[in-house]
């Protein structure tokens, strides 16, 4: 099963519940998904039968987390680098510092 669009969720389901998101970056979204989302595929099943993906079923927080941390990284590099990058390096901060909120939020959920 190489189709994403067999999944759940698909990349539309995403979208919609995204909100807005620039032209390029959904499409940078989308490439990705297409690409490796099939590699996420589980055994489990959505309640229409479609596969549902890994995503959907961990604490995406945490993965958002990493790759803030990875970003936050770059950014670093690119600062050294004599690149100006400090409204970057906020947005970071601030998607970091919400995104630590929100897994204790969902762990806190869980129990």
């Amino acid at each position: 099963m190489s189709d994403p669009e067999i999944m759940y969720p698909s990349i539309e389901e995403l979208f919609v519940a995204g909100g807005w998101i620039s032209r390029p970056l959904r499409e940078e979204i989308a490439l990705r998904y297409a690409k490796h989302g099939p590699e996420y595929i589980t055994e489990q099943k959505h309640v229409d039968g479609r596969p549902i993906n890994n995503c959907m079923l961990v604490n995406s927080a945490q993965d958002a987390i990493e790759e803030v941390v990875d970003a936050a990284f770059n950014v670093l590099v690119l600062r050294l680098k004599g690149y100006a990058v400090t409204s970057m390096m906020r947005s970071l901060q601030d998607a970091y510092t919400s995104l630590l909120a929100l897994k204790a939020f969902i762990e806190q959920e869980k129990k």
